[in-house]
């Protein structure tokens, strides 16, 4: 089965299209990538916070190495480096001091957060 880990994401509606649409441009480069995300795949989790979204995967294998994690890491670099969107990443494994979180985490840029817990919570 190998290690696993539950994944948030969370950052506006127009970071959501942003990812969608690079991680889309990935795939069509590289035809035999399996996509997790873009505009023809949702993730395990999606929901809307007025302007803001929060998705993302429930026990899945998170390694930047596999093909199908390494086009949604990539645009996440983009996301606030060429884009200027905020958002915030959240990576929980099975370990407890496996805890990820990567982003803006500036309160008031977004408003929706994520935070690692025994789950992962979302609150406003």
């Amino acid at each position: 089965m190998g290690y696993r880990s539950d994944v948030r994401i969370a950052t506006t509606k127009k970071g959501y299209e942003f990812l969608c649409e690079r991680i889309n441009e990935y795939v069509k480069a590289h035809p035999a990538v399996v996509k997790l995300l873009g505009t023809s795949v949702e993730p395990d989790f999606y929901e809307e916070f007025g302007d803001d979204v929060v998705f993302g995967w429930d026990c899945v294998k998170w390694d930047p190495s596999y093909s199908y994690v390494a086009p949604i890491e990539e645009a996440i670099g983009k996301l606030e480096r060429e884009a200027g969107i905020p958002y915030e990443f959240c990576r929980v494994g099975e370990l407890d001091a496996d805890v990820e979180k990567r982003g803006t985490f500036g309160f008031g840029e977004l408003g929706v957060h994520v935070s690692p817990y025994t789950t992962i919570n979302i609150y406003q």
